[in-house]
Protein backbone atom coordinates (compact mmCIF):
# COMPACT_ATOMS: atom_id res chain seq x y z
CA UNK A 1 0.00 0.00 0.00
CA UNK A 2 1.36 3.37 -1.00
CA UNK A 3 1.87 5.79 1.94
CA UNK A 4 -0.22 8.92 2.02
CA UNK A 5 1.14 11.84 0.06
CA UNK A 6 2.75 14.65 1.99
CA UNK A 7 0.97 18.00 1.90
CA UNK A 8 1.97 20.65 -0.57
CA UNK A 9 4.53 23.19 0.69
CA UNK A 10 3.09 25.24 3.52
CA UNK A 11 2.19 28.80 2.77
CA UNK A 12 4.06 31.45 4.71
CA UNK A 13 0.94 32.92 6.26
CA UNK A 14 1.43 32.38 9.97
CA UNK A 15 -2.21 32.88 10.89
CA UNK A 16 -1.95 36.39 12.30
CA UNK A 17 1.34 36.00 14.14
CA UNK A 18 4.04 38.68 14.21
CA UNK A 19 4.87 40.19 10.80
CA UNK A 20 7.91 38.75 9.06
CA UNK A 21 10.75 41.01 7.87
CA UNK A 22 13.30 39.55 5.45
CA UNK A 23 16.35 41.45 6.71
CA UNK A 24 19.32 39.26 7.78
CA UNK A 25 21.16 42.26 9.30
CA UNK A 26 18.28 44.06 10.99
CA UNK A 27 17.91 45.17 14.61
CA UNK A 28 21.60 44.63 15.41
CA UNK A 29 21.52 40.90 14.63
CA UNK A 30 23.41 39.13 11.89
CA UNK A 31 23.58 35.64 10.37
CA UNK A 32 26.29 33.79 8.49
CA UNK A 33 25.64 30.83 6.19
CA UNK A 34 22.17 31.73 4.91
CA UNK A 35 23.59 32.36 1.43
CA UNK A 36 24.26 28.61 1.07
CA UNK A 37 21.77 26.04 -0.20
CA UNK A 38 19.45 24.84 2.57
CA UNK A 39 20.25 21.21 3.35
CA UNK A 40 20.08 18.96 6.38
CA UNK A 41 23.31 19.51 8.28
CA UNK A 42 23.62 23.21 7.45
CA UNK A 43 25.02 25.37 10.25
CA UNK A 44 23.88 28.99 10.53
CA UNK A 45 25.89 31.29 12.83
CA UNK A 46 23.70 33.93 14.50
CA UNK A 47 25.13 36.92 16.38
CA UNK A 48 23.03 38.97 18.81
CA UNK A 49 23.70 42.62 19.74
CA UNK A 50 23.92 41.83 23.47
CA UNK A 51 24.74 38.93 25.81
CA UNK A 52 21.91 36.43 25.82
CA UNK A 53 22.96 33.62 28.21
CA UNK A 54 25.30 33.11 31.16
CA UNK A 55 28.73 31.64 30.50
CA UNK A 56 27.72 28.16 31.72
CA UNK A 57 25.33 27.80 28.77
CA UNK A 58 28.18 27.97 26.23
CA UNK A 59 28.54 24.65 24.33
CA UNK A 60 25.72 23.13 26.39
CA UNK A 61 23.41 20.74 24.53
CA UNK A 62 19.63 20.69 24.64
CA UNK A 63 19.17 24.43 25.18
CA UNK A 64 16.06 26.21 23.99
CA UNK A 65 16.60 27.90 20.64
CA UNK A 66 16.03 31.67 20.49
CA UNK A 67 15.22 31.29 16.79
CA UNK A 68 11.89 30.05 15.46
CA UNK A 69 11.37 28.54 12.02
CA UNK A 70 8.22 28.49 9.94
CA UNK A 71 7.07 26.00 8.74
CA UNK A 72 8.45 24.04 11.72
CA UNK A 73 11.81 22.40 11.00
CA UNK A 74 13.89 20.16 13.22
CA UNK A 75 17.03 22.09 14.26
CA UNK A 76 19.42 22.31 17.23
CA UNK A 77 20.87 25.48 18.73
CA UNK A 78 24.23 25.68 20.54
CA UNK A 79 25.65 28.82 22.15
CA UNK A 80 29.29 29.39 21.15
CA UNK A 81 29.62 32.59 23.18
CA UNK A 82 27.24 34.59 25.34
CA UNK A 83 26.05 36.52 22.29
CA UNK A 84 26.62 34.10 19.39
CA UNK A 85 25.19 30.69 18.60
CA UNK A 86 24.95 28.06 15.88
CA UNK A 87 21.66 26.80 14.48
CA UNK A 88 22.13 23.31 13.01
CA UNK A 89 19.43 22.21 10.55
CA UNK A 90 18.44 18.55 10.96
CA UNK A 91 15.56 18.04 8.52
CA UNK A 92 13.93 16.28 6.84
CA UNK A 93 13.30 19.14 4.42
CA UNK A 94 10.34 19.48 2.08
CA UNK A 95 11.63 19.92 -1.49
CA UNK A 96 10.65 23.30 -2.91
CA UNK A 97 9.61 24.65 0.51
CA UNK A 98 10.66 28.12 1.69
CA UNK A 99 11.47 28.41 5.41
CA UNK A 100 11.44 31.62 7.46
CA UNK A 101 13.86 32.15 10.35
CA UNK A 102 13.48 34.84 13.01
CA UNK A 103 13.96 35.46 16.73
CA UNK A 104 11.35 33.84 18.94
CA UNK A 105 8.75 36.23 20.29
CA UNK A 106 9.63 35.38 23.91
CA UNK A 107 13.45 35.51 23.53
CA UNK A 108 15.10 37.56 26.31
CA UNK A 109 18.63 38.87 26.77
CA UNK A 110 20.79 38.14 29.82
CA UNK A 111 19.18 40.98 31.82
CA UNK A 112 15.69 39.59 31.20
CA UNK A 113 14.57 42.11 28.60
CA UNK A 114 12.54 40.88 25.65
CA UNK A 115 14.28 41.33 22.31
CA UNK A 116 12.53 43.66 19.89
CA UNK A 117 13.64 41.68 16.87
CA UNK A 118 10.76 42.01 14.40
CA UNK A 119 13.10 43.91 12.07
CA UNK A 120 15.32 40.81 11.67
CA UNK A 121 14.68 37.61 9.74
CA UNK A 122 15.71 35.65 6.68
CA UNK A 123 14.27 33.10 4.28
CA UNK A 124 15.80 29.96 2.75
CA UNK A 125 14.38 27.47 0.24
CA UNK A 126 15.08 23.74 0.12
CA UNK A 127 15.97 22.90 -3.51
CA UNK A 128 15.39 19.58 -5.22
CA UNK A 129 18.40 18.12 -7.01
CA UNK A 130 21.56 18.78 -8.91
CA UNK A 131 23.65 16.81 -11.41
CA UNK A 132 27.20 16.45 -10.16
CA UNK A 133 29.15 17.81 -13.11
CA UNK A 134 32.33 15.70 -13.11
CA UNK A 135 32.89 16.67 -16.72
CA UNK A 136 29.29 16.13 -17.82
CA UNK A 137 26.83 18.85 -18.77
CA UNK A 138 26.98 19.68 -22.48
CA UNK A 139 29.48 17.28 -24.07
CA UNK A 140 30.51 16.70 -27.67
CA UNK A 141 31.41 13.04 -27.12
CA UNK A 142 30.12 10.34 -24.80
CA UNK A 143 30.62 6.59 -24.56
CA UNK A 144 27.68 4.31 -25.28
CA UNK A 145 27.02 3.46 -21.62
CA UNK A 146 27.78 6.62 -19.62
CA UNK A 147 27.29 6.75 -15.86
CA UNK A 148 25.83 10.07 -14.77
CA UNK A 149 25.95 10.98 -11.03
CA UNK A 150 22.88 12.71 -9.57
CA UNK A 151 22.59 14.10 -6.06
CA UNK A 152 19.18 14.89 -4.54
CA UNK A 153 18.73 17.24 -1.61
CA UNK A 154 16.37 14.81 0.09
CA UNK A 155 16.12 10.98 0.36
CA UNK A 156 14.35 9.50 -2.68
CA UNK A 157 12.19 6.50 -3.44
CA UNK A 158 14.28 4.12 -5.53
CA UNK A 159 11.16 2.81 -7.26
CA UNK A 160 10.53 6.35 -8.54
CA UNK A 161 14.10 6.74 -9.73
CA UNK A 162 13.88 3.44 -11.62
CA UNK A 163 10.99 4.73 -13.75
CA UNK A 164 11.53 8.49 -13.46
CA UNK A 165 14.98 8.80 -15.04
CA UNK A 166 15.75 8.11 -18.69
CA UNK A 167 17.93 9.13 -21.62
CA UNK A 168 16.16 10.83 -24.51
CA UNK A 169 17.22 11.37 -28.11
CA UNK A 170 17.12 15.13 -28.58
CA UNK A 171 16.00 14.94 -32.23
CA UNK A 172 13.54 12.03 -32.27
CA UNK A 173 12.47 12.29 -28.59
CA UNK A 174 12.83 8.53 -28.29
CA UNK A 175 13.31 7.38 -24.71
CA UNK A 176 15.96 4.94 -23.55
CA UNK A 177 15.41 3.41 -20.08
CA UNK A 178 18.08 3.74 -17.42
CA UNK A 179 19.25 1.56 -14.56
CA UNK A 180 20.07 2.97 -11.14
CA UNK A 181 23.42 2.35 -9.46
CA UNK A 182 24.42 3.31 -5.96
CA UNK A 183 27.26 5.78 -5.70
CA UNK A 184 30.62 4.21 -4.89
CA UNK A 185 34.08 5.50 -3.98
CA UNK A 186 36.10 7.09 -6.78
CA UNK A 187 37.87 4.49 -8.89
CA UNK A 188 35.18 1.82 -8.39
CA UNK A 189 32.59 3.15 -10.83
CA UNK A 190 32.59 0.10 -13.10
CA UNK A 191 31.73 -2.13 -10.13
CA UNK A 192 28.88 -0.02 -8.81
CA UNK A 193 25.97 -2.30 -7.81
CA UNK A 194 22.72 -2.06 -9.75
CA UNK A 195 19.84 -1.19 -7.41
CA UNK A 196 16.61 -3.15 -7.53
CA UNK A 197 13.57 -0.88 -7.34
CA UNK A 198 12.17 -2.88 -4.43
CA UNK A 199 15.46 -3.13 -2.55
CA UNK A 200 15.49 -2.07 1.08
CA UNK A 201 18.37 0.35 1.58
CA UNK A 202 19.32 3.17 3.86
CA UNK A 203 18.12 6.62 2.89
CA UNK A 204 19.55 7.33 -0.55
CA UNK A 205 20.30 10.84 -1.81
CA UNK A 206 22.99 10.14 -4.44
CA UNK A 207 22.88 7.63 -7.31
CA UNK A 208 24.41 7.04 -10.71
CA UNK A 209 22.30 6.34 -13.76
CA UNK A 210 23.34 4.34 -16.82
CA UNK A 211 21.39 3.41 -19.97
CA UNK A 212 19.97 -0.09 -19.76
CA UNK A 213 21.35 -0.82 -23.23
CA UNK A 214 24.20 0.92 -25.11
CA UNK A 215 22.97 4.14 -26.75
CA UNK A 216 23.01 4.32 -30.58
CA UNK A 217 26.02 6.29 -31.75
CA UNK A 218 26.01 9.57 -33.63
CA UNK A 219 23.11 11.07 -31.66
CA UNK A 220 22.67 13.80 -29.03
CA UNK A 221 20.97 12.82 -25.78
CA UNK A 222 19.39 14.53 -22.80
CA UNK A 223 19.16 12.99 -19.33
CA UNK A 224 15.60 13.50 -18.02
CA UNK A 225 14.58 13.35 -14.34
CA UNK A 226 10.83 13.47 -13.77
CA UNK A 227 8.44 12.24 -11.07
CA UNK A 228 10.97 11.28 -8.39
CA UNK A 229 9.39 11.61 -4.93
CA UNK A 230 10.83 12.19 -1.49
CA UNK A 231 10.85 9.06 0.64
CA UNK A 232 9.34 10.65 3.77
CA UNK A 233 6.09 11.93 2.29
CA UNK A 234 5.94 10.71 -1.30
CA UNK A 235 5.56 14.20 -2.74
CA UNK A 236 7.09 14.69 -6.17
CA UNK A 237 9.17 17.65 -7.25
CA UNK A 238 7.21 20.87 -7.86
CA UNK A 239 8.15 20.84 -11.57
Amino acid sequence: EEPALAPEPATLDEAGKRPFTNNPKGDGLSVEGFEDTLRAGNTLTITFPTDMVPADRIDAEGVESPVEIWPPLNADFIWRSQSQGELIVRGPLTPGQSYRFRVSGDAKDLTGNLLQADAWGFEMTAPALRVIEEGYGERTSLNATPQIPIEFNYPIRLSDAAKGVWFQDRASRQKYPAEILLSVPEGEIDNAPIVEATAETEEVTAVRVRPLQPLPVGRRYDLVVDGVSDVHGGRALPY
